[in-house]
C-alpha cells in the first residue's frame, strides 16, 4: 500500500509520559533522535528562562493606541529574524497594559520566539526592538546564556530542531507545545567557531526590506549537514556520467548535494568494464548526444542488481537519445517523439505551452515539495507514456489530459496540433522501481 510504512520500537525507548501514537514513531522522527544520540546535545531547557503570556482580554482592542510591538504566530512563521524593518507589520498594544497586567510577557534583544498554537514550532529571533510584548499563541526563551541565541534560532528551524518540536505538538483543540515538552528538545552543541559561522550568515545574508532569509542563506542546511556529517559513517558517493555534452551541474544543485554530505566524482564508461562497486548512484545530467550500446549496457546491468540511477533528459536538438532511452523501455516505459506542448493554460508558465507546470503525485520524493507549495517548471520536455499496470513505475509528475508531442519538436513553428501528433496525457518524471527492492 503507497504511503504505508512501519517502525520497530523497542519498549524502553518509550516514555509512557509522552504520546503513544503512530505519527509520533514515524521513521523520520525516529532517525533524528538517534542521530542525535551520537553528537553532543544538551536539553533546550538548560539554555534559558521561559515565559508566556496567559489569556488576558482582547488585544485588539487596544492595537490603536499601542507603542510595542505584539508578537504573534503569524509574525514569526516566514520571519526569523524579528526587527523594525517589518514596523508595519507588527500590531502593538499599551506598554503600560502590559506592565500592568500579569498575564503579558516580554522580550528584549537576542531572545528567541517560538510558535505554540496555531502553526507551531517556529522560531524567532528579536533583534532590533528593545522590548517586544508576546500573544498567548508564542512563548519566548530569556536570559540565553551557555550558547549563541543565532545559532540557537536556527537549530530550531532545521531539520534537527524543528521536527523534534513537530514530533512534540499536543493535539486539543488544535495543536500546540507546551512548555515541558519544548524543554525536553535536545540543542546540537557545535563548536563556538561554528556557531560563529552561523551568527554571521544570519547577519550577512537576509532581505533588508522583509527581513527574512534570501536565496542565498542556508544556515539550518548548514547545521543539518553538519550534524549528518558526524552521525554518518561512510558518506554516499555520486557518480557523474560525462563524455555526451553533460551539462554542468547547476550551482544550487551541487551546493545542495554537498550539503546532504555526499560524495561525487566523475565517470566516464569508455574506460571501465563495470560501474564502480562504491557508486550509490549514477547521475546523467541534461547529455547532449546518446550514449553507446555498450554503455547502456553497463547501466541496464547496474539498475537490475539494484543500483540508482538518476536521470536528467529531454529532447534534444540535432540529435537523438535513443540508447538512453531504451533504459525506460526494459520497464514498460514508452519515450514518445517530439516536445510536448500544453495546451491547458493552467498547465503551462507565462513563457509559453512549452514550459510546462505538472500535477505532481504523492511519493517521497515528491512530498516535500508538495508541502511546501512548490511548483515545479518543466521547459522543452520529453513526454513518457506508463503502463497503467505496472507496480514498479510511479508517476512523479504529469500533464494535464490535453497536451500532446509535436512531432516536429525543435522545428516547430506554432503550437497547434496536427497530424500525426501523439496524444497525451504524458508523464514528465517517474521513478522505477528497478530490483523490486525500493
Amino acid at each position: 500500500m503507497d504511503g504505508l510504512e512501519c517502525s520497530e520500537v523497542f519498549f524502553s525507548q518509550i516514555d509512557l509520559g509522552d504520546r503513544f501514537d503512530a505519527e509520533y514513531f514515524a521513521k523520520e522522527y525516529i532517525r533524528v533522535a538517534q542521530n542525535l544520540e551520537n553528537v553532543h546535545t544538551k536539553k533546550l531547557g538548560a539554555f534559558a528562562n521561559f515565559v508566556a503570556s496567559a489569556f488576558y482580554p482582547a488585544a485588539t482592542q487596544l492595537y490603536s493606541i499601542g507603542d510595542t510591538a505584539f508578537v504573534r504566530c503569524v509574525d514569526c512563521i516566514d520571519f526569523p529574524i524579528i526587527t523594525a524593518e517589518q514596523e508595519d507589520r507588527f500590531e502593538k498594544i499599551p506598554y503600560s497594559f502590559g506592565t500592568a497586567n500579569k498575564g503579558v510577557s516580554f522580550l528584549t534583544q537576542g531572545e528567541i520566539v517560538i510558535t505554540k498554537v496555531g502553526t507551531p514550532c517556529y522560531a524567532s529571533i528579536v533583534e532590533d526592538y528593545e522590548t517586544v510584548a508576546l500573544s498567548r499563541t508564542v512563548l519566548g526563551l530569556s536570559k540565553i546564556k551557555g550558547i549563541d541565541p543565532y545559532y540557537l534560532m536556527v537549530f530550531l528551524r532545521c531539520k534537527y530542531g524543528y521536527e523534534q518540536l513537530y514530533r512534540k505538538r499536543e493535539l486539543t483543540i488544535q495543536y500546540q507545545l507546551t512548555l515541558p515538552r519544548v524543554k525536553a528538545v535536545d540543542v546540537y552543541l557545535a563548536t563556538s567557531d561554528f556557531q560563529k559561522v552561523i551568527r554571521h550568515l544570519c547577519e550577512q545574508y537576509r532581505d533588508v526590506k522583509a527581513y527574512s532569509y534570501s536565496t542565498s542563506f542556508d544556515g539550518e542546511g548548514a547545521i543539518t549537514s553538519a550534524i549528518n556529517y558526524v552521525t554518518t559513517e561512510e558518506l554516499p558517493k555520486i557518480y557523474i556520467l560525462e563524455g555526451h555534452g553533460e551539462a554542468e551541474l547547476p550551482a544550487s544543485f551541487r551546493d545542495q548535494i554537498e550539503k546532504e554530505n555526499m560524495e561525487t566524482e566523475s565517470l566516464s564508461l569508455l574506460t571501465v568494464d563495470a560501474i564502480p562497486e562504491d557508486a550509490d548512484c549514477v547521475m546523467i545530467y541534461a547529455p547532449s548526444s546518446d550514449i553507446s550500446q555498450e554503455e547502456r549496457d553497463l547501466l541496464a546491468d547496474y539498475a537490475s542488481e539494484g543500483g540508482k540511477l538518476f536521470v536528467a533528459a529531454g529532447p534534444v536538438p540535432d540529435s537523438n537519445l535513443d540508447n538512453l532511452y531504451s533504459l525506460l523501455a526494459d520497464y514498460g516505459i514508452e519515450a514518445n517523439e517530439g516536445v510536448v506542448v500544453e495546451p491547458n493554460r493552467e498547465h503551462y508558465s507565462f513563457q509559453g505551452p512549452l514550459s510546462l507546470l505538472p500535477d505532481m503525485n504523492s511519493h517521497a520524493i515528491t512530498d516535500s515539495l508538495m508541502d511546501e507549495n512548490y511548483s515545479p517548471t518543466m521547459p522543452v520536455s520529453l513526454g513518457l507514456t506508463v503502463p497503467e499496470d505496472s507496480e514498479r513505475v510511479t508517476t512523479l509528475l504529469t500533464t494535464s489530459e490535453s497536451a500532446f508531442s509535436k512531432l516536429d519538436g525543435y522545428d516547430m513553428t506554432d503550437y497547434e496540433k496536427e497530424d500525426g501528433d501523439i496524444d497525451g496525457p504524458f508523464a514528465l518524471a517517474v521513478s522505477i522501481d528497478t530490483a523490486g527492492e525500493g
